[in-house]
């Protein structure tokens, strides 16, 4: 059996394969153990340009199939392992679920108070189910095997985009002016800060785990530190990718960054550099390296210290291969 899937992408790029095909089938179509399959996406571009007539295959079809959707009741045999029914009935709850995690609400109890629920143990079985759909998965700073600073993320980038862009204005995309109009005024101009939140950190990470020969883990860490210049308050610090060796010690720590271009913060700077010393000393791996990823470009001053210090290290996006 002879298979060319998504033919219309063939064709387009190779406008003589149609004779050659036609060819084909008049020298090997006596052949019984042969079968050649055309299949594709483009419902017109077959009706029109594979068996409609005047087409260079016209005439050689043996037979045809025209997919449908699977009728719902069918579905569950290919699903077998999600059909999960005692747990998957209250769906309006699990779309919150996805809701809330996709629009920021990570932690436990914060995403039990969005489902409206009065204890975080409520929300555990609907997100427990979800993880095992492949759907949500959960994460921890990677220097933590264990611990309560879990937070929750969508796990498929597809779905994370339509959480974040689509499902929250879908009844006003009813027609190609609302979704252009959407898509110029709301999606463009946040799509590089949505990327740069998950897939380019992510990126960075794998990046870190391939080219430090000790790497054993990569992934973010998050927590409050107190600094002694202000005082007793705690603030929130985030490092966006770091790499731990075998026994949970820092190697590196990075800041990753993915500014659109003509965007007013354009270069990497001080403010970052502070941030991962500060983390740096918190975590006590005094010897850990600092990563500065970027799309863009690094302020004098980085650069400046890259030259000058061993443990600074400035890595465009077109290194990251």
């Amino acid at each position: 059996m002879i298979v060319l899937d998504e033919f219309q992408f063939i064709a387009r790029q190779e406008p003589e394969i149609g004779s050659l095909l036609n060819r084909f089938a008049r020298d090997h179509g006596d052949d019984p153990n042969l079968l050649l399959c055309l299949s594709g996406s483009d419902v017109s571009f077959f009706e029109h340009s594979v068996v409609g007539y005047g087409a260079a295959t016209y005439g050689r079809r043996t037979g045809s199939l025209r997919l449908q959707p699977f009728p719902w009741r069918e579905i569950g045999a290919f699903a077998q392992g999600l059909a999960q029914e005692g747990r998957l009935r209250d769906t309006a709850t699990y779309m919150s679920c996805l809701r809330a995690i996709a629009g920021g609400v990570t932690r436990l109890n914060q995403i039990a108070q969005r489902i409206g629920r009065s204890r975080s143990e409520e929300a555990r079985p609907f997100l427990q189910a979800l993880e095992e759909m492949g759907l949500v998965e959960r994460r921890r700073p990677v220097t933590e095997a264990a611990g309560k600073k879990v937070s929750y993320a969508i796990a498929d980038p597809f779905l994370r985009f339509w959480f974040r862009f689509v499902a929250p204005r879908e009844s006003r995309l009813q027609t190609r002016a609302d979704a252009d109009r959407y898509l110029e005024e709301a999606v463009l101009p946040e799509l590089d800060k949505f990327v740069s939140e998950d897939a380019f950190e992510r990126v960075c990470q794998d990046w870190l785990l391939r080219s430090l020969d000790e790497a054993a883990e990569a992934g973010r860490w998050w927590g409050s530190i107190r600094r002694h210049e202000e005082g007793k308050r705690s603030r929130a610090y985030e490092a966006d990718a770091v790499a731990v060796d075998s026994a949970g010690r820092v190697l590196a720590l990075g800041s990753c960054k993915w500014p659109a271009p003509g965007s007013r913060r354009h270069e990497h700077g001080a403010a970052e550099l502070d941030k991962l010393e500060t983390i740096r000393a918190e975590l006590g791996a005094p010897n850990a390296h600092l990563y500065f990823f970027d799309r863009l470009a690094f302020s004098p001053r980085l650069r400046k210290l890259e030259a000058e210090r061993g443990d600074v290290h400035l890595v465009p996006v077109t290194q990251l291969d």
